[in-house]
């Protein structure tokens, strides 16, 4: 049985109890006035009388009708919340800023064959197909700053064109200008306007990875993540080990201080599977937290209002109509 079904037939029980005491009898019984107390009233004022009460116990009726059917689909809403329930799972937004310059080129790991570009370029790819729900961007650095591609959900082409690209001096790529020098605090600040030209609806939602073996200025680097975190951006911190090991290990840490910042130092390649694995389960986990509201909004108004009209109604008929008839008192 339907919510409405149910405060209906809770409603006209109530209202047939409320009409067998409020309508007269002829035996004298009974709230107000009675047939026999009715002849000693004027004819145009016995009419007045009866239209009145007939009204009353109308109203009457229709109130208590309408307060048990709100009564019960309130509560049908709340015992079956779960089922009524809506849950937001926002669009994620994550930004990798990427490290191209010429310390980006030696070569990494002891077996591995490859560059430090190369290893952490098909770390990254990895990771951007295993996401879901998610729009990703890319912005390349070194003395300059190139937005590669603003975020995108097309990530079965971006992880096809994003594989084709390298910095090495012989892979006649569009990446190959850029490799000399090193502006990590620009290409944050470029990251952070992106981000704010996404207009993202809460802090769930966004986050930069920044991948670079830090060989730059540390109080740049922290002033810039400092601006996204207050924002309320998340920062992953991907230091991958070159000439500078120890420096770099040791600008990571520290900006890890931050809470909102996660530091990983990669001294071998075969480190950044993990790595990004964390970060995958770390921004799952926080998707994965559900915002419940409970839908209490009603279909339709005209319950409320037309309780409320006979509300109004009852008390003009029983205050303004029923001078000294109402509650028992004999005219």
């Amino acid at each position: 049985m339907t919510s409405w079904m149910l405060g209906l037939a809770i409603g006209g029980g109530l209202a047939a109890l409320a009409l067998r005491r409020v309508w007269p009898r002829r035996d004298g019984a009974g709230a107000g006035v009675t047939v026999t107390a009715l002849g000693h009233v004027p004819a145009l004022g016995r009419w007045r009388v009866r239209t009145a009460r007939a009204a009353r116990a109308g109203l009457l009726a229709l109130m208590l009708a309408l307060t048990a059917y709100l009564w019960v689909d309130l509560t049908a809403d709340t015992l079956r919340g779960a089922a009524m329930s809506r849950t937001t799972i926002p669009l994620k937004t994550v930004l990798c800023v990427f490290d191209i310059s010429s310390s980006m080129m030696a070569k990494y790991g002891e077996t591995f064959a490859g560059t430090r570009f190369t290893v952490a370029r098909d770390a990254f790819a990895s990771f951007v197909e295993r996401q879901t729900h998610t729009q990703v961007g890319l912005i390349f650095f070194s003395s300059e700053v190139l937005e590669y591609r603003r975020p995108t959900q097309d990530l079965e082409q971006f992880v096809t064109d994003l594989r084709q690209l390298d910095i090495a001096s012989g892979a006649q790529q569009p990446l190959n200008a850029m490799s000399l020098g090193t502006e990590t605090g620009v290409a944050l600040e470029h990251a952070a306007a992106v981000l704010r030209s996404l207009d993202l609806p809460n802090i769930r939602s966004g986050a930069v990875i920044l991948v670079s073996d830090l060989i730059d200025d540390r109080l740049k680097i922290a002033n810039q993540i400092n601006a996204l975190t207050a924002a309320g951006i998340r920062v992953y911190v991907i230091s991958i080990e070159g000439k500078g090991a120890e420096a770099s290990e040791g600008v990571a840490d520290s900006l890890a201080l931050n809470p909102l910042v996660k530091a990983y130092h990669i001294r071998r390649p075969e480190d950044l599977t993990p790595v990004y694995s964390a970060i995958h389960d770390l921004e799952t986990s926080l998707a994965a937290r559900r915002d419940t509201m409970i839908d209490q909004t009603r279909g339709s108004e005209a319950p409320v209002r037309i309780l409320l009209a006979a509300l109004v109604g009852f008390v003009v008929v029983t205050e303004a109509l029923l001078p000294g008839v109402h509650r028992g008192a004999r005219a």
